[in-house]
């Protein structure tokens, strides 16, 4: 199987699983009620269930158009760095994994910080104002869930 036709496979799935999600789950676990404004409790799921399938679908059409012509020096050469990858992502992971457990110590902020920088560095991200993005991210999330939606981040 090619490459090609595995991103493909790829993403068909997320977009059936995006459906799936936004037609079948999301129903059948909120709750709506007619007295609720606008904006529900099933708003922001069904948004990001909507934005998955949007990126899938795009991704997917776009797997049809991008033709890439490799020869075998670039094969070898992509299997090589698909075996950093793979170290890389079950880094990645354990990063994620711990963070779990230490947002519940030293908070979201902190923790935050910490767990992106480590994932950051990891992959080896090379510019300086992608740190700030991140970092202005995490206190515009904390922001937003302390001061308006008023929800205590642990």
């Amino acid at each position: 199987m090619s490459n090609i036709q595995r991103e493909r496979y790829v993403w068909l799935f997320i977009l059936i699983f995006g459906v799936v999600i936004w037609r079948v789950i999301i129903p059948a676990q909120i709750q709506t009620n007619e007295n609720y404004s606008n904006y529900g409790p099933e708003f922001f799921p069904n948004l990001l269930a909507i934005t998955i399938i949007t990126i899938s679908f795009i991704s997917l059409l776009l797997t049809f158009f991008n033709k890439t012509k490799g020869s075998k020096a670039s094969e070898e050469q992509q299997k090589q760095s698909d075996q950093g990858k793979l170290s890389n992502g079950i880094i990645v992971f354990g990063i994620t994994v711990a963070y779990v457990f230490l947002v519940d110590i030293i908070h979201f902020v902190p923790a935050s910080i910490i767990s992106m920088l480590l994932i950051m560095w990891v992959l080896s991200v090379k510019r300086w104002y992608f740190y700030l993005i991140m970092i202005s991210i995490i206190f515009i999330i904390n922001y937003v869930f302390e001061n308006i939606m008023y929800i205590q981040l642990p």
